[in-house]
């Protein structure tokens, strides 16, 4: 970015920036996020940050194993479920 003339320091910097909170983007957002975006490819920074996060998923998976989250899906769903009764009111 500042190879573009932007003082952002860290990838998500410019999509957070609180300047760009207005309800409709103006020239200099739109200038922003084109570069932002140019520079995310040129980088390849989310396909570093979908490697690693996958990788930590993958590691993550397998100590807990597929029985336990089996387990942890069908409570999941559960919650949900009950939520969703809640929220249509049929909670009875």
């Amino acid at each position: 970015m500042k190879q573009r003339g932007y003082a952002y320091d860290e990838p998500w910097q410019a999509i957070n920036d609180k300047a760009f909170r207005g309800p409709e983007a103006g020239p200099r957002e739109i200038a922003t996020a084109v570069a932002d975006v140019a520079c995310k490819k040129v980088t390849n920074v989310v396909g570093v940050w979908y490697t690693v996060d996958a990788a930590y998923q993958r590691q993550m998976l397998a100590s807990i194993g597929k029985q336990r989250l089996e387990m942890i899906g069908k409570r999941k769903r559960g919650q949900l479920a009950a939520a969703e009764r809640v929220l249509v009111g049929k909670d009875s």
